[in-house]
């Protein structure tokens, strides 16, 4: 996947700035045909050059040509409702601190954005889903991310599952304290656990579930919220839209 960004356009009108083209990324999946823009079509042959080319179109407009990044490709695919965001996914990451040799398990795959995150640091992620069509989807964008480490499985961790020792578990279910007792099992000791729940009440029956086994120490519950900030000259002020409430994130510790 290449990107392409026609950069803005601006002129002098009457000794003041005006933006006659905004700034605009466009997304290039098939660099095998010819590249449509609104603005015009930039040939084949050149969707190919090295990063940081200038590339002009069949109208003469001028775009900057470089290689999609994986957070590039993740953002750009299929999504399913009430699908985890970056803010969430990331905190995870961080938090957590699974690398290279770790194994994970992500139980409510969906579109696979989680899974997709956690595949591209771990050594390896089984991901659990009950909705078939889910997994379908997950498989889909797992395959045009090129990701080769991620075992999907059918079935619902409110049952015992096989694997063992896990470094993380993470949780995007309906009822997450029923999948607790399991979990526990599969995780090793110093293994964390995280659950996404969008409800309060959800982490409250979660973390009262918690409260009954002594092999978890409950970490901690957090709610992320993202502003971002317009920066034009002397004009700085917060968007004017915000990446508000998306879901609560607890974190466990296996310690026995």
């Amino acid at each position: 996947m290449r990107l392409l960004l026609r950069k803005a356009k601006t002129a002098q009108v009457d000794g003041r700035t005006r933006v006659l083209v905004k700034e605009h990324l466009f997304t290039c999946r098939d660099t095998s045909k010819d590249y449509h823009t609104k603005h015009g079509v930039i040939p084949k042959k050149l969707l190919k050059a090295p990063d940081g080319t200038i590339l002009k179109d069949n109208n003469n407009n001028e775009y900057i040509i470089f290689t999609a990044s994986f957070a590039d490709v993740l953002s750009r695919h299929r999504r399913l409702p009430q699908s985890m965001v970056r803010k969430d996914t990331g905190y995870i990451l961080a938090e957590t601190g699974v690398n290279r040799h770790s194994i994970a398990l992500d139980a409510g795959v969906g579109n696979g954005y989680l899974t997709a995150t956690l595949a591209n640091v771990c050594k390896k992620v089984i991901g659990y889903d009950v909705e078939q069509k889910h997994l379908d989807n997950a498989k889909e964008n797992l395959e045009t991310l090129g990701i080769k480490n991620v075992t999907l499985q059918h079935g619902s961790v409110y049952e015992p599952v096989t694997e063992k020792k896990l470094d993380l578990v993470t949780l995007d279910v309906p009822e997450p304290w029923q999948a607790l007792p399991h979990m526990i099992s599969a995780l090793r000791i110093g293994g964390t656990l995280v659950t996404y729940s969008p409800s309060i009440i959800q982490v409250k029956k979660t973390i009262e579930k918690a409260q009954q086994h002594d092999e978890l120490h409950i970490v901690k519950t957090i709610e992320l919220l993202e502003r971002g900030w317009k920066v034009k000259g002397d004009a700085v002020r917060p968007d004017n839209i915000e990446i508000g409430h998306t879901g609560f994130l607890s974190f466990f510790r296996k310690i026995q």
